[in-house]
């Protein structure tokens, strides 16, 4: 393997380095660390109008205070029904019998 000079540092070695820009430092160059709270509010109401009426103020207000806002995420409401048809189940024997 060949010996690489200081001026001659392969680009692989270059790109790896990283400088952390988003961190806050304090006087002795340390990192501040903030701690993060996440909070999930989950509504329900039969009344969807109401619902996204109160998700949008909701959001308003928190980009107002400039926190980080994900949503509101809507999930679904259609009710499914399924229909079956209830028959007497007879034993296979006497429905024969009786032919």
């Amino acid at each position: 393997m060949q010996k690489l000079s200081t001026n001659q540092t392969p680009s692989l070695l270059r790109k790896m380095s990283y400088v952390a820009k988003d961190k806050d430092y304090d006087a002795t160059g340390a990192p501040v660390s903030t701690k993060l709270h996440k909070i999930r509010i989950t509504l329900t109401s039969s009344n969807v109008a109401n619902l996204e009426k109160f998700s949008r103020d909701l959001v308003n207000r928190a980009k107002d205070k400039d926190l980080r806002v994900k949503g509101p995420v809507r999930l679904p409401t259609k009710v499914l029904k399924i229909t079956t048809r209830k028959t007497v189940s007879y034993p296979a024997e006497a429905s024969t019998a009786s032919l």
